[in-house]
C-alpha cells in the first residue's frame, strides 16, 4: 500500500489509539510531526520494533516498555502499522514513542527524498546510514534514519520525556536501527 505520509503521523504519533483496542490511552492534542511529501510504502519489514525497551528508553530518557508492533486505524478509515512504546512507570501507561519503517514506492532512497524533509528546524547528523535528519521540536522530537533501501521515522511525545534527546542520543539510536535493518 502506498501512502502519503502527511496523514500518517497524525494518526500514529498524536492519536495513540490502536485498532480493535477497547483501552483508552492518553493522547496529545499537539500538532503531529512534520509531514513527508513523497509517497512511501508501509510494511517494509516484518516487525517495526527495531529498538529494544532499553534502547528506546536511553533515547527518551524515561523508562519505556517493549515495543508493540500494532496496526493503527486512521481517521480516514485506512490502517497502518508501527511500533509503539509506552511508559512503564509514573501512573497510567502513556504512549511515548513510535517507530515506522518504510521504503520508497519505487527504487532506492534518493537525495531528493531526503532533501524534502529538510526544513529550518531540521539538522543532519553525519556518519550514520545514508543520512540522519533530526527535528527537535518540543512537541514531537523526531529523527529520520535513511539507508539505501529504507526510511525509519522515530517520533517521541515531547510531553512524556524529561528533556529533548541530544544529538549523541539520536546518533546512538540511529546506529542501533541501521544495524538491525535488512540490507
Amino acid at each position: 500500500m502506498t501512502v502519503l505520509v502527511a496523514g500518517l503521523f497524525a494518526a500514529t504519533a498524536a492519536c495513540g489509539k490502536e485498532a480493535g483496542s477497547s483501552a483508552s490511552q492518553p493522547s496529545s492534542s499537539a500538532a503531529a510531526p512534520s509531514a513527508v511529501v513523497a509517497p512511501f510504502e508501509e510494511h517494509a519489514i516484518e516487525n517495526e520494533c527495531v529498538l529494544s525497551a532499553a534502547e528506546i528508553s536511553a533515547l527518551a530518557g524515561v523508562g519505556l516498555g517493549d515495543g508493540q508492533d500494532i496496526e493503527t486505524k486512521r481517521a480516514d478509515g485506512s490502517s497502518g502499522r508501527s511500533c509503539k512504546y509506552y511508559l512503564t512507570e509514573g501512573g497510567p501507561l502513556a504512549f511515548t514513542a513510535t517507530i515506522k519503517v518504510m521504503r520508497p514506492h519505487e527504487g532506492p532512497v534518493t537525495d531528493a527524498m531526503i532533501t524534502r524533509l529538510i526544513k529550518p528546524s531540521t539538522h543532519r547528523v553525519p556518519g550514520v546510514g545514508r543520512a540522519v535528519l533530526i527535528e527537535t521540536t518540543s512537541d514531537f522530537p523526531q529523527a529520520w534514519v535513511f539507508t539505501d533501501k529504507l526510511i525509519t521515522s522515530v517520533v517521541l511525545v515531547g510531553s512524556n520525556v524529561p528533556t529533548l534527546p541530544t544529538d549523541e542520543q539520536w546518533t546512538i539510536a540511529a546506529q542501533q536501527i541501521v544495524g538491525k535493518l535488512p540490507t
